[in-house]
């Protein structure tokens, strides 16, 4: 049997951890990246082809978000 398609449509949010005044963690989530993470990690690849769809700047955040 064929994968099942999957694509997760929405944004993807930067989130910025700050701890006192060191320096700061940067990280993603949202909604639905968070959904996408959790269907790869419940179901092997063989079983679901995943895709996400987001709308991305030129800015240096959005092109690290690209390479993660």
């Amino acid at each position: 049997m064929p994968p099942l398609q999957f694509v997760a449509i929405g944004e993807c949010m930067l989130e910025v951890q700050a701890k006192g005044f060191g320096p700061s963690v940067l990280s993603y989530g949202g909604d639905t990246f968070n959904t996408a993470v959790y269907l790869r990690r419940c179901a092997p690849p063989s079983d679901i082809e995943l895709s996400f769809a987001t709308g991305l700047g030129t800015d240096h955040l959005s092109q690290t978000l690209r390479k993660e």
